[in-house]
């Protein structure tokens, strides 16, 4: 008889770590067995195990796969109010419940074994309060009549071992800061010692104050388990990246558009439609009012100059200045229309007493600080500009006193009075004259990062080249912000996610919405590190403030496990029956006759962020000779196959941008 061999083999593309500062709730709506969560833990694979009144959960970031009690099956889940929970070191999931009930779980076999108690006195009917393992490496149980330990198959009372408890009420983040769990809700405590309650009253997201236990995952996840209100999830890697809007901070307008700091520290806010906000301490000191009854109070750009005077570019009112000294507000905006040139002006950037206005409609126009004289780049012999309007979105003054100019025409230079196109390397995909480049960026050893349409690139102005940075995701990707941080890492922002690329060429994301798809929220070129080492990202929501060593990004990939495995639609159990003898994910080669078709595979990268993000892609090699793309789908069919051996490949990537 032919046979078929299908061996597998799994890939994983890059790692990812993402999350916003919130709370995420989980109850039986999602999935869950019951909301009453008495413990969770996670096991070495990756699965997030959650024990409840009715029934055991596993979750993999997408859905809950539920085991329960079966009469006639010896081999599933002994007992369905399951009270503790634990890992030993071989992956073996250890339950312990109600009136002297102990079972492990072997991921291997898929089997539940219920293991016995010695009978001593008192040791009938006590609950498994929590179970552990002491410094022998041997499972120990916690119960109302001391610990039994793990010996020879049984448990037996070892009086000179301490009792544990499953609950964890406190967990100390690496800041600091303190999460508790009470009967009032969650409590924060701050580094400060002042304490926030988050609860029923303040908090969708909790749907019961009776908070029980606190569970810290390996991805700097904390869960919630609650009494009637399910699971609760949030992240501690992103509780240091602090967002700012009119509701928590009185800037007027959420638009934020540009910052920088004058020689005292403090804070300027450019919005678009409510001017510039002062801030200090965190706290709006002053605002800047440029309105006037035929313009609106929209700042799209700002900068502080050498002698600590205020620049401002305004749509419609042309360029200000604020005099440190004096506070007088100076408008250029006559010397913009005197010249023929519109009042919409995009970036500023200076260079000795030259400032250099990007405007919307009308290219680039230097602005002399001293006498308010204007010269324009709109007419031959720069025709680049001409081609179509020269919308800048972005001016950098460099240190070689190069200036950069980026615009929706791509990429300029102005040097010693001469402006001119500058092209991206020549062997890249997307040329510079159909590039738009939204924003600029200067670091170490002079580097010009160009955040573009397409691609991200740093410029090494010594070769007078451009190399693209690997993100890791496929490009065409919306670069709308870029930064060199004091520690060399770089810094991006693409729709919704934060990228930073560090030196060792490791990269990492975080994604700043809940929404499961891409959205621009990054506005160009609003990103900015202050003196004081505080880094600003401008959104159209709001601002974004942190310091970039605090935020802690997952260093490892998730792996794709195999979870089911089915022929003819029958999962199929491990056992000596069974075609396979171990669980799915453990197994390399599947043998098959020629009627033992449709077979079908579902698996899953653990990811307990934004699964939502992953795209699957398979390739069965003796068929395929490329990737084929699963489009979200985590579940693989075969209907037929001719004789032969195989070999199924499977690999993820988080997408976040619409294809």
């Amino acid at each position: 008889m032919q046979k078929l061999f299908i061996y597998i083999y799994l890939l994983i593309s890059i790692q990812v770590a993402a999350q916003s500062f919130k709370f995420v709730s989980y109850t039986t709506k999602d999935g869950l067995s019951n909301n009453y969560v008495e413990n969770v833990v996670q096991d070495k694979t990756g699965y997030l195990w959650v024990a409840t009144r009715v029934g055991l959960n596993r979750f993999n970031g997408t859905e809950f796969k539920q085991y329960f009690t079966y009469p006639n099956d010896s081999t599933s889940l002994p007992f369905n109010n399951v009270l503790s929970l634990f890992v030993d070191n071989d992956n073996i999931l250890w339950l312990g419940g109600y009136g002297s009930m102990i079972a492990s779980f072997d991921n291997t076999t898929q089997i539940f074994t219920l293991h016995p108690i010695e009978n001593t006195p008192n040791s009938h009917d006590l609950d498994i309060s929590a179970i552990f393992s002491n410094n022998k490496n041997e499972i120990c149980i916690s119960t109302g009549n001391g610990v039994f330990v793990l010996r020879q198959g049984i448990f037996v009372h070892d009086s000179t071992q301490i009792p544990q408890s499953n609950v964890q009420t406190k967990i100390i983040a690496a800041n600091g800061t303190q999460w508790l769990a009470s009967q009032k809700g969650i409590i924060f405590i701050k580094q400060s010692g002042e304490s926030v309650l988050f609860n029923t009253d303040n908090t969708p997201e909790i749907k019961s104050n009776s908070i029980k236990l606190i569970f810290k995952d390996r991805d700097n996840n904390v869960w919630f388990g609650t009494h009637s209100g399910g699971l609760i999830k949030h992240s501690l890697t992103a509780e240091n990246l602090q967002f700012y809007s009119s509701q928590n901070i009185q800037i007027k307008n959420n638009i934020s558009t540009g910052f920088c700091a004058d020689l005292n520290n403090k804070l300027f806010i450019a919005s678009d439609g409510g001017g510039v906000s002062v801030i200090e301490n965190n706290k709006v000191v002053k605002h800047i009012d440029i309105s006037s009854p035929n313009s609106t109070n929209s700042v799209l750009d700002i900068l502080i100059d050498e002698k600590n005077t205020l620049w401002m570019a305004s749509w419609n009112t042309g360029v200000f200045s604020m005099n440190d000294k004096t506070q007088k507000l100076q408008s250029y905006s006559n010397n913009f229309l005197d010249n023929g040139i519109a009042n919409n002006v995009k970036t500023i950037a200076t260079l000795g007493d030259t400032l250099f206005c990007g405007t919307y409609s009308d290219g680039l126009v230097l602005l002399n600080k001293n006498n308010g004289s204007i010269r324009a780049y709109n007419s031959s012999p720069h025709s680049a500009f001409l081609k179509t309007p020269a919308y800048i979105n972005d001016i950098l003054a460099a240190s070689d006193e190069t200036i950069w100019v980026a615009s929706t025409r791509g990429l300029f230079r102005y040097k010693d009075g001469v402006l001119s196109q500058y092209l991206l390397d020549t062997s890249a995909s997307y040329k510079s004259e159909k590039l738009m480049v939204w924003a600029l960026n200067e670091g170490s050893n002079g580097t010009v990062y160009a955040a573009t349409a397409y691609k991200a690139y740093a410029i090494n102005k010594q070769t007078d080249r451009a190399t693209e940075l690997e993100l890791g995701i496929t490009p065409p990707y919306d670069v709308k912000m870029i930064l060199e941080d004091s520690k060399k890492r770089i810094w991006l922002g693409v729709h919704d996610n934060l990228f930073v690329c560090k030196p060792d060429g490791s990269v990492s994301s975080m994604k700043l919405t809940q929404s499961d798809f891409p959205i621009d929220i990054f506005n160009a070129d609003a990103i900015y590190q202050a003196p004081d080492e505080y880094m600003y990202i401008g959104t159209q929501e709001g601002y974004y403030s942190f310091i970039p060593d605090s935020l802690n990004f997952n260093q490892k990939a998730p792996e794709i496990i195999l979870e089911t495995f089915k022929l003819k639609s029958i999962a199929q159990i491990p056992g000596k029956s069974s075609i396979i003898k171990k669980h799915i994910n453990q197994v390399e080669t599947i043998v098959l006759n020629h009627n033992d078709f449709p077979i079908s595979f579902t698996f899953s990268a653990i990811n307990f962020n934004h699964q939502t993000a992953i795209k699957y892609a398979y390739m069965l090699e003796g068929i395929d000779s490329k990737w084929t793309t699963l489009n979200g789908k985590n579940e693989l069919t075969f209907h037929s196959l001719q004789p032969g051996t195989y070999r199924l490949k499977l690999k993820y990537k988080f997408v976040w941008y619409m294809e």
